[in-house]
């Protein structure tokens, strides 16, 4: 606007005084251009920085959860190296400092009951923020020391789906899964339910859908396709979860160990987008 103003005055009535507020004013206005377009940059770039993992990006599906980086939050990163870290976050007045702690997994179980003591049943949520490189057997140990500490819920950190409410992937998301308790006796045989559903990733990448052949963990819309389609069906003929009124979506997934990491969160993706709740890990039993 500053400069139209200043372009409709005639150039034979302009003093040196008019040329210096012209100048000055383009000026002005190619530093709000610059300004700008640095903003972007300056959203972006921090926040995915501080994540000393490579996370799976662009995920659908997933949940937003302000409690990803709180202070009393119990947070976990397993790099590609397949090394450990809890990591503190420390809200100073002036910035928020990270510090990521190298830890084995004896002293992790020590951490997560001394994290967890004081945390309700509801509020009592460990968030992994793994590298898609990583090794989905590693992922497995992790899931059983959380579980041994009487930790059930998992929230497993990934960087969503870029759309317009969240254009430079900066919001906190997670997939919330479960874990089962601990097998006390494995000796005791227990009668199959007709309803249980278990999406399987095997180690060629082959994906199943109990025993149906779905495809490839490459191109995962066939699983997602049926599931939806199970879900349906469930929901007309009013096939609900024990002891509730709600229809039975729970799906329990069975990931190779020598999967990786990355091609698991695309099988919890698939199973999460059918509209799958919730959603359970198969840790016992893993060839």
């Amino acid at each position: 606007i500053l400069l139209v103003v200043a372009f409709a005055v005639p150039l034979s009535s302009r003093s040196k005084k008019n040329w210096s507020s012209l100048i000055g004013a383009s000026a002005i206005e190619i530093l709000l251009i610059a300004i700008a377009i640095a903003i972007p940059f300056l959203i972006n770039e921090p926040k995915r920085m501080k994540d000393s993992v490579n996370l799976p990006t662009n995920v659908k599906y997933a949940d937003s959860d302000s409690n990803i980086d709180k202070e009393t939050s119990i947070i976990l990163s397993l790099n590609s190296d397949n090394q450990l870290f809890l990591t503190q976050i420390n809200n100073l007045p002036d910035k928020v400092e990270r510090i990521e702690k190298l830890i084995t997994p004896e002293e992790l179980t020590n951490n997560l009951e001394r994290l967890s003591r004081d945390m309700t049943p509801d509020k009592k949520i460990v968030y992994l923020k793994a590298d898609i490189n990583a090794s989905y057997e590693n992922v497995l140990q992790v899931f059983d020391i959380i579980r041994k500490t009487e930790i059930d819920k998992v929230g497993l950190v990934i960087i969503g789906e870029k759309k317009d409410s969240n254009p430079y992937q900066i919001l906190s998301q997670r997939f919330e899964v479960r874990l089962p308790a601990p097998t006390i006796n494995k000796n005791v045989v227990v009668k199959p339910n007709p309803s249980t559903l278990i999406a399987m990733l095997e180690k060629d990448g082959k994906l199943k859908l109990n025993l149906d052949d779905m495809g490839m963990i490459s191109d995962p819309e066939k699983l997602g396709i049926k599931l939806a389609a199970i879900f349906k069906e469930r929901e007309y003929n009013g096939v609900l979860r024990e002891g509730t009124n709600e229809v039975e979506k729970t799906v329990y997934i069975k990931a190779s160990k020598s999967s990786k990491y990355g091609d698991f969160i695309k099988l919890v993706e698939a199973v999460k987008g059918a509209g799958s709740e919730p959603i359970g890990i198969q840790i016992d039993d893993i060839k």
